[in-house]
């Protein structure tokens, strides 16, 4: 199948990037569009946000971004439209590229919520919202946003599932062993909501040996406390390599985007890392407690979690190779999951 892929392609590390990589994999014609270089320069940034802490779009970025959409669609003449957080397509370009490619599915993957808590995000959503009903079929990652995109017009809505790319994730390779651990603790990943706090408490109040990599943590207090403990964002080999090289991997989780879950619940486990994520219900589902992978709801638990580990070798490994088990024979790759998408986008068609 001919399939018109719109999302970010910037950098190995973009979930979108890989996906993408799989469509070709599993055989497909793939057509892209990188969202990239107009997101990067459509927000403003002047006075106005300054003043409000609300986003707006540059005008001028909008417009030629759903230009250069449109012409991009209409040359590829695709069986499948597969639309990731097209935060700046209007709903009158979406509209006119179904009516001139009416044998097209418009479908629309969004991981993050357009829901969610953070108001000064919300008017970058408006498009977005005012599209809902135009898709086929949207892929949400949230049982709540079932709900929430049905009541804005969908046609159909489906749970996506996150996954890793066994090209970028996976055990490290025999020269790699005997594996020398540089990092006691690490956690990859930007500074934002509980997760700033509770990074803070670790190293800070539970005097946990704590590596952090990652964006914005320039931006808070933590940081100038123990800047020690920071480093630059990595990419995606270095992210793997750094999941290698910790005896424990945290997996923060984002409560201001009501993630039950994200990447890193199958990346580490992909690569033969220990996870040590939030407990949550999908986090449950996913391994079971205690053999696959563990789990904390506090930071205190948390705490008390990596003391243990640390220094219980046999039962931190046994976890780890059972977590990789569970990976593989649950089928949480990205190709199991876009090939069971790609079937239910067959069904539509039909």
């Amino acid at each position: 199948m001919r399939i018109f892929f719109c999302g970010g392609l910037g950098a190995q590390w973009m979930t979108g990037w890989q996906r993408c990589q799989v469509f070709k994999e599993l055989g497909h014609n793939v057509i892209e569009f990188a969202q990239d270089p107009y997101h990067y320069h459509s927000l403003i940034r002047g006075v106005i946000k300054k003043i409000t802490g609300v986003y707006f779009f540059n005008k001028t970025v909008l417009h030629q971004f759903n230009s250069d959409f449109w012409d991009t669609i209409t040359a590829a003449n695709p069986d499948i439209a597969w639309i990731e957080k097209a935060l700046l397509l209007m709903p009158e370009t979406l509209e006119k590229a179904k009516r001139y490619l009416p044998n097209c599915i418009f479908v629309c993957y969004q991981d993050d919520d357009p829901f969610g808590p953070n108001h000064h995000e919300r008017p970058l959503w408006k498009y977005f919202k005012e599209s809902i009903p135009l898709y086929h079929l949207h892929y949400v990652l949230r049982e709540v946003n079932i709900k929430e995109f049905y009541e804005h017009g969908a046609q159909n809505v489906s749970l996506c599932k996150l996954g890793y790319y066994p090209a970028l994730f996976h055990p490290p390779p025999k020269h790699f062993l005997p594996v020398e651990y540089h990092h006691e603790v690490s956690f990859v990943g930007t500074a934002r909501d509980t997760r700033i706090q509770n990074i803070g408490s670790l190293i800070g109040q539970f005097h946990i040996p704590v590596t952090v990599y990652g964006n914005s943590w320039q931006r808070t207090l933590v940081y100038y406390r123990y800047k020690k403990h920071f480093h630059p964002s990595v990419d995606e080999q270095k992210y793997t390599s750094l999941i290698w090289q910790s005896k424990i991997s945290l997996g923060f989780v984002s409560a201001a985007n009501r993630s039950e879950y994200n990447g890193r619940t199958f990346e580490i486990p992909a690569s033969r890392g220990f996870l040590l994520a939030q407990r949550t219900g999908k986090h449950l589902e996913l391994y079971e407690e205690g053999k696959e992978a563990e789990f904390f709801s506090s930071v205190e638990e948390c705490a008390d979690k990596i003391r243990f580990y640390l220094v219980h070798e046999t039962e931190r490994l046994k976890i780890v190779q059972a977590s990789y088990q569970r990976c593989i024979r649950s089928g949480y790759s990205l190709q199991h999951w876009i090939s069971e998408a790609l079937k239910k986008i067959s069904v539509i068609r039909k």
